[in-house]
């Protein structure tokens, strides 16, 4: 669903949609490409764990949210609708 990438191009893909998980490893494991659209839909719980966010990526939320943990970006974009995208026990961190 997208074109790929090269870190040259810099250019902002749409990838399949983020949701839930139960393991932390697992969430840093889907959000690995830098400069990336990611399309949050459901809550995501970090588990008390930290998110690195590749540089330059976009956390598009579509109803979805994050909480209990960590996210910190770098040179993150933000575009949200109207619900509340950060929940309980959840700290920003990064640019």
């Amino acid at each position: 669903m997208g074109t790929q990438q090269t870190n040259a191009d810099k250019k902002r893909v749409c990838t399949p949609s983020i949701g839930a998980t139960k393991e932390k490893q697992t969430v840093q494991m889907v959000y690995d490409s830098p400069y990336t659209v990611y399309n949050i839909e459901e809550e995501v719980d970090l588990h008390g764990g930290t998110l690195l966010l590749p540089e330059g990526c976009t956390l598009n939320f579509r109803g979805g949210s994050f909480r209990n943990g960590i996210l910190k970006g770098n040179r993150t974009r933000i575009c949200r609708s109207d619900n509340y995208i950060f929940k309980d026990n959840l700290q920003l961190e990064g640019t």
